[in-house]
């Protein structure tokens, strides 16, 4: 080889890879034909799962000819389920809840007690104050939670026990 191919190289400079990487095409919700099953298929808005496009016979739409009809059958499929609630649905299933995040620390906290990695102090405390804060905004979704919310709750706990959580919060 007689020399790099990139002439940024010999400067040090690291190459500019970003007019290699592949932009979608479509937008999520919208047809597209697969090469490798020469078929049709959508993605459901908010999630990367492929669902095949079929004809009013129930069966696969096959050809990259066949675009007109693979808008059609996605124009039904939106139709009969509504456009918008896959969509809601998928992004419901992967919200998580206050309730799941405390949940997961103390199920870590009494695998580390039980390994002897965490003290068993640690793990009563974090139970006692997490299934506390989950009494008061365990339903809540993770991404709508504000420091108000928090501050409300420790300064409900004026109690000689609500130092401790505002010193651990």
């Amino acid at each position: 080889m007689d020399g790099p191919i990139d002439p940024n190289l010999n400067r040090g400079e690291i190459p500019d890879r970003s007019r290699r990487r592949k932009k979608r095409r479509q937008s999520h919700g919208s047809a597209w034909h697969w090469k490798q099953t020469d078929t049709w298929y959508y993605t459901l808005p908010g999630t990367e799962k492929r669902v095949p496009l079929l004809d009013e016979d129930s069966g696969r739409i096959r050809g990259v000819d066949n675009k007109k009809a693979a808008q059609l059958a996605l124009a039904r499929v939106k139709l009969s389920e509504g456009e918008t609630a896959p969509s809601e649905s998928a992004l419901a299933a992967r919200e998580w809840l206050v309730a799941k995040v405390c949940s997961e620390y103390i199920q870590y906290c009494e695998r580390g007690a039980a390994n002897k990695t965490l003290s068993h102090g640690h793990k009563d405390g974090a139970v006692w104050v997490l299934n506390d804060l989950c009494k008061y905004c365990g339903a809540l979704p993770v991404a709508q939670i504000k420091k108000g919310h928090v501050k409300t709750w420790i300064d409900s706990h004026e109690s000689a026990r609500g130092v401790e959580i505002g010193r651990t919060c």
